[in-house]
């Protein structure tokens, strides 16, 4: 097995997204070798205790099982477990040095030893492997998680004349292969992109244009400010003591291993995941709980949105019926046999309005989910040529829609041709999705379809791809 497809499913292992046939593979792997094995233990255990660490309110009993699993791996250690389990509940509870030590010694019989009974030496031998073991993995740690010595950041690639270091009062020309240090500022400017390596490391940092980072800290563990601007990064898996942390002016972003992007102002910060994942955290609030994002799903941290982990936005399911005869009215697609589970194409537009003229004698359906980036009132408007509804859910199941606009031979983006284009006003909620739904006849003519909604504070504008995600259907969608 290359050292690369190990990562992969080593990485796949600690995010718990293993499945049977790769598990049946890294298990022949780790059984046919030994310093694979000797990581991969040394990878978990380290996980287990960033886990524990960046989640205090877990269970201690949740801890204590993920190491029973490491235990138990070595030989059958259950009284040993079960004896630690009680010390180490006792020390939760705040009970002395010496009464721990006379609970213990009360579970075990005379002339026995102090932790364990005669009866257990075999236990006691296998657990003693495994507590070996576990000095040995110690003695990595202390070695590998705490070494003075990291791959350092390079500038890999300057494109563009607007890339510039600031170095205390000093402005650096930027330069490929130029060494970054501490409290180093990169600002790129329009068309400026810069790209930063760390040695033979494969994690990789794409600054895009009118972006400023500073370079907080590497030494110990990498530590970026991402003021404003872009960073799309592809991070190799990082020891789980070290973690890659990007902030903003508002949120935190943990990173051991995935490819994500990171968009920041000053007061709005978004996330989006494309591989791994990654702790996310609104430095603003301190009471709002860290979220864990998974690939294909972002988080935004902005005033008046509620923090959680919702699927990537960009664009709607589009699906269109041909030859379905009669004039405008959506009734006629209803009634067609082929609706609603056999459409003659289904594709994604970028936004809320689909492509003009697309033909004639055709039915169509455009769903997906609306992501409102703010709690308030919102307003819909529906434009459509021959014939349109338009239709939204109180939550993201289809089940409960309900008719909110429709249109009849009105012209592109003409919004006020009757009143049945506007919708009433609704509340929704930040931090959630609603199903939405139009439906179109066209017969003849010159056919579009385009739906505009009036968040709160802004203008009335097309919903675009970053307020929708298509319809969710496994693998039905191509």
């Amino acid at each position: 097995m290359t050292e690369e497809r190990y990562q992969h499913l080593l990485g796949r292992l600690l995010d718990d997204e293993l499945n049977g046939v790769e598990a049946a593979e890294l298990s022949v792997e780790l059984r046919a070798n030994s310093q694979r094995r000797r990581d991969a233990r040394q990878q978990l255990a380290l996980w287990d205790l960033f886990s524990q660490s960046q989640a205090p309110e877990r269970a201690a009993a949740a801890f204590e099982s993920a190491w029973r699993i490491r235990l138990q791996a070595e030989g059958d250690a259950s009284r040993f477990v079960r004896l630690t389990a009680r010390q180490i509940r006792s020390e939760e509870s705040g009970e002395s040095s010496d009464s721990k030590k006379t609970s213990l010694k009360s579970a075990a019989p005379a002339g026995s030893s102090i932790l364990f009974p005669a009866s257990t030496k075999r236990t006691i031998n296998r657990a003693a492997l495994a507590l070996a073991a576990c000095f040995a993995l110690l003695l990595g740690l202390v070695r590998s998680q705490f070494s003075p010595t990291m791959e350092e950041p390079v500038l890999a690639e300057a494109r563009g004349q607007a890339v510039a270091i600031q170095r205390g009062t000093e402005w650096i020309r930027a330069t490929a292969g130029l060494a970054l240090r501490p409290g180093d500022v990169l600002s790129t400017g329009i068309n400026g992109v810069a790209v930063i390596g760390f040695g033979n490391e494969q994690t990789k940092l794409r600054v895009a244009e009118k972006t400023e980072l500073t370079f907080a800290a590497f030494k110990s563990a990498k530590r970026l400010a991402l003021k404003t601007g872009t960073l799309e990064a592809d991070v190799a898996r990082q020891p789980a003591f070290r973690p890659l942390v990007v902030t903003t002016p508002n949120a935190a972003a943990t990173v051991i291993g995935t490819r994500f992007t990171l968009q920041a102002s000053a007061a709005h910060t978004r996330l989006d995941v494309a591989e791994g994942k990654v702790r996310f955290a609104d430095t603003t609030r301190p009471a709002v709980k860290p979220v864990t994002v998974a690939a294909g799903h972002s988080a935004e941290v902005a005033a008046g949105t509620e923090l959680a982990a919702l699927p990537r936005t960009g664009g709607i399911l589009a699906e269109y019926w041909t030859n379905v005869p009669g004039a405008y009215h959506v009734n006629f697609l209803k009634l067609d046999p082929r609706y609603p589970d056999q459409p003659s194409v289904r594709t994604k537009i970028e936004s809320f309005e689909a492509p003009l003229n697309r033909g004639e004698n055709f039915g169509a359906r455009f769903r997906g989910y609306i992501h409102p980036p703010v709690t308030g009132q919102y307003t819909f408007w529906l434009a459509a040529w021959e014939g349109a509804e338009l239709y939204v859910s109180r939550n993201d199941r289809p089940e409960g829609v309900v008719q909110i606009a429709f249109a009849e031979k009105t012209g592109p983006r003409e919004w006020n041709k009757h009143a049945g284009q506007k919708s009433s006003t609704l509340t929704l909620i930040a931090g959630r999705r609603y199903y939405l739904e139009a439906l179109q006849k066209q017969s003849a003519g010159a056919d579009h379809l385009a739906v505009a909604w009036q968040p709160p504070g802004r203008d009335r504008e097309v919903i675009s791809g970053e307020a929708l995600s298509p319809f969710q259907f496994g693998q039905l969608m191509r």
